[in-house]
């Protein structure tokens, strides 16, 4: 009886891997999420770069999927640069295009081009008036 048991435990494990695979053979299922491209825009964003980035990969972790980072940097003086030099040692998946503050949208325009001929999901977050948001805040308090 228990013989019968596992015999039928593994006809049906069997059967459910087989499934899965001709689904995801012919494309009707999606076994691995789609990849993730943030691009952040920043100019002396050192206040919030890190912690941003640190957010995102946690998120990603806890859904399982895939993101790739693309910092355009607009020349920033702060540390900024040295905080983004430090998670590209950490994280394999961070890129950092550095261009001048007033080229930065035409950059993003260009990277947006090229991803949007690639298919991938794609989210841009400005970063660069942090400071001026929590000025204008602790102003209002």
């Amino acid at each position: 009886m228990i013989l019968q048991w596992c015999l039928w435990g593994l006809a049906a494990y069997g059967v459910t891997c087989l499934l899965l695979l001709l689904l995801r053979k012919w494309n009707w299922i999606r076994i691995t999420p789609r990849e993730v491209h943030v691009i952040l825009l920043s100019y002396n964003s050192q206040h919030s770069i890190e912690w941003t980035l640190r957010s995102i990969l946690m998120w990603s972790w806890l859904e399982g999927r895939s993101y790739l980072f693309t910092i355009v940097d607009g020349g920033s003086t702060d540390d900024t640069l040295p905080i983004i030099a430090r998670l590209q040692r950490g994280y394999m998946n961070v890129n950092l295009i550095q261009t001048d503050i007033y080229e930065i949208d035409q950059t993003v325009q260009q990277r947006v081009e090229i991803l949007n001929e690639e298919h991938n999901r794609l989210v841009i977050m400005d970063l660069r008036r942090q400071d001026e948001v929590v000025d204008t805040l602790s102003s209002n308090a």
